[in-house]
């Protein structure tokens, strides 16, 4: 497993799959979820993420956004506008990780 499916399944497991998709710029991942995440949920994330930087010697820098503040801001954030014009998207890919 490549270090960038790796991080996938840590996203995954973290969340308990309740993930909207999972998309990268650079080394950045933006995590869409359904709702905003609860802090036992950021701290779950945060602690996966950083065992999988860790384990694979890598730097991703992950945020977590729900879908509905994505879609209000993705046309008047950089960061969000960034992500839907030419983030690769990570998962779904039509296949599990």
């Amino acid at each position: 497993m490549n270090r960038t499916d790796a991080l996938v399944s840590c996203i995954l497991a973290a969340l308990y799959g309740k993930v909207n998709s999972i998309l990268a710029v650079g080394n950045d991942v933006a995590v869409l979820t359904p709702y905003k995440i609860s802090p036992d949920e950021e701290e779950r994330l945060s602690d996966a993420v950083a065992a999988c930087n860790q384990k694979y010697n890598t730097s991703f820098s992950v945020i977590d956004i729900d879908s509905e503040s994505f879609v209000k801001w993705k046309d008047s954030t950089s960061f969000y506008r960034e992500i839907d014009r030419s983030g690769t998207i990570l998962w779904p890919d039509g296949s599990e990780p």
